[in-house]
């Protein structure tokens, strides 16, 4: 899987996410699986690439072979979305392609939200920093 093929689905994925008219309640269920999707997409790339955070995800899979929890939460809870995000948000700080990523994810599915990569990676920072994510790697 190569950084090319990862950015051609995430546009066809913003593409389809434009196209929704969110009134309803199932039109924001299916624009969140669609960003869901996205994050599933780049988490794939990056354990792909064998990209590791404090032993996250690979060694605490493993773990999960041999006991029932870690840090008091079941294999379902432990792998959350909530993890996931906090996992390519470190990553992006350490890995460019990740960064360019997360970046190009931004920028097509919220193309006014930031002025520049640059106030998008400080963003990142900051809430890793400021302690924004309720769970830990």
């Amino acid at each position: 899987m190569n950084i090319e093929d990862v950015k051609q689905k995430i546009a066809e994925l913003a593409a389809e996410f434009h196209e929704l008219n969110i009134a309803s309640n199932d039109e924001i269920q299916f624009a969140e699986l669609i960003e869901e999707e996205v994050i599933n997409l780049i988490v794939y790339y990056c354990e792909h690439h064998k990209y590791m955070i404090n032993g996250f995800p690979y060694e605490k899979r493993e773990l999960f072979k041999t006991q029932t929890t870690i840090d008091n939460e079941e294999e379902d809870e432990y792998f959350s979305q909530e993890r996931f995000q906090l996992y390519l948000d470190c990553l992006a700080l350490e890995k460019d392609d990740v960064a360019d990523l997360l970046w190009f994810y931004n920028n097509k599915f919220w193309p006014s939200s930031f002025e520049s990569k640059a106030l998008f990676y400080r963003l990142i920072k900051e809430q890793l920093e400021n302690g924004y994510y309720d769970v830990k790697l």
